[in-house]
């Protein structure tokens, strides 16, 4: 059985600027092996495994810990990760 470890959630402010949103996660806050999705409210808007990603509605680009987006949504970043214990880690970063 997998055993899941607390989740750490963080409140990240940002800008709204006009045109194009980046938002990036702290350095250091993402590991590259680590699954990444970007939902505002309960949806998904990106997403990004293996060195690839998926982009759709606001989302113009996503990158390892980074999403460029045409509005200023309130979104969240949930970076998932199984540790070497077999422990299933899961931070959430939430930009608003």
């Amino acid at each position: 059985s997998v055993s899941a470890a607390p989740v750490v959630e963080k409140q990240i402010d940002y800008t709204c600027q006009e045109g194009t949103n980046t938002l990036e996660a702290p350095f250091g806050a993402v590991n590259p092996q680590c699954d990444k999705s970007w939902t505002t409210g309960k949806k998904p808007i990106a997403y990004y495994e293996n060195g690839k990603g998926e982009c759709s509605f606001s989302c113009k680009e996503v990158f390892s810990g980074k999403v460029i987006l045409s509005e200023c949504p309130d979104v969240t970043l949930t970076i998932g990760c199984t540790t070497k214990n077999g422990e299933y880690e899961e931070t959430k970063l939430h930009f608003s």
